[in-house]
């Protein structure tokens, strides 16, 4: 039996059911001190419990017993501003050309290093100049399942790209 109070079991449910949260979020959920928390997660990638992801100035914590893969890579992607907007731009439209996109995100190189990244984790597949979701129903599973957790980044996200058109 696990104790609920243990701040390392605390920390495995909260990335179990947010996969992807950044440090200061970790934080902000726990309440933990900075020192605190840096230990624990410190001692769970130690025992193979968690995994870190960079992205940009961010470490994505993910959990590594987890065995839906796709859903970590999500949680990476939708977290990560210009990747989420490509993957809410193609949830939108359906499928889109590069141009587009670019009129769309406004910034070439980080547009560029989002869809090389998507494309390899395979968020997002590319035919005939055209770039689609290749499970968007899946997607749309992982947002409804972590809305919560999204809200926030989300409705920045579409404010952004509403303020755009």
């Amino acid at each position: 039996m696990t104790d609920e109070t243990d701040p390392r079991t605390i920390l495995i449910h909260i990335i179990e059911s947010e996969p992807g949260l950044h440090f200061r979020a970790l934080q902000r959920k726990t309440g933990m001190a900075v020192g605190q928390l840096e230990y624990h997660l410190y001692k769970l990638e130690k025992e193979d419990e968690i995994m870190i992801r960079k992205d940009g100035r961010y470490k994505r914590y993910f959990l590594i017993a987890s065995s839906d893969n796709t859903r970590k890579i999500l949680g990476y992607h939708l977290r990560n501003k210009v990747s989420r907007n490509v993957i809410m731009l193609l949830l939108r439209k359906k499928e889109m050309n590069l141009e587009t996109l670019n009129e769309k995100i406004k910034d070439t190189q980080k547009l560029n290093d989002a869809i090389k990244v998507l494309l390899s984790d395979n968020i997002i597949i590319r035919e005939n100049d055209q770039f689609s979701l290749n499970n968007p129903s899946s997607v749309k599973e992982y947002i409804r399942k972590s809305r919560k957790s999204f809200l926030e980044e989300l409705s920045d996200s579409l404010i952004d790209m509403l303020d755009e058109e």
